[in-house]
């Protein structure tokens, strides 16, 4: 099972790669647009929204596996190694909590934006298909998450990591 969600949280940082260069594409495209042209797309600032949003989803998943969050390491360093794995069981915990209050409700607002056919105000872009991208992320976030905490993943999550005070 490491193995499947490892592949899956690396084919989701690659996708949200891929939207970077699909947004940062989009602005350059965009800016031509404007002001060399002089006809500017109605609906790029929205849709680059949307990716921005669809990125930074995608790329948790491989954040929590890769246990590459943003860390304050400052009582990690002092305590060793027993804090850090406390840390580290505290960071898993969160991630699940946020996980799946912020997943149900995403998914609730999927179903909705769904049921009512929600586009955005100015491009007509469906929203339900970028909400989908969250809650599909957030969910696998929370796996690997879990798989954490139940101690599955104990070996790799026990060696220090990139920020981690050598133990």
């Amino acid at each position: 099972m490491t193995r499947v969600l490892e592949k899956v949280c690396r084919l989701s940082t690659c996708l949200a790669v891929l939207l970077m260069a699909v947004m940062a594409g989009f602005v350059v495209l965009s800016s031509v647009m404007r002001y060399a042209v002089g006809a500017p797309f109605h609906f790029t600032e929205e849709l680059v929204g949307l990716l921005f949003c669809a990125m930074v989803f995608l790329v948790l998943p491989g954040v929590q596996f890769g246990n590459r969050h943003i860390k304050v390491d400052i009582l990690t360093a002092r305590f060793g190694p027993r804090v850090t794995r406390l840390q580290r069981l505290s960071a898993s915990v969160l991630t699940i909590v946020f996980g799946v209050a912020f997943g149900l409700e995403a998914y609730d607002y999927m179903a909705y934006a769904y049921q009512r056919r929600s586009v955005t105000y100015i491009g007509d872009i469906p929203l339900f298909p970028w909400v989908g991208v969250i809650v599909l992320a957030v969910g696998w976030a929370t796996l690997v998450a879990v798989r954490q905490v139940a101690g599955t993943d104990r070996a790799e999550a026990d060696e220090p990591g990139p920020s981690d005070p050598i133990a």
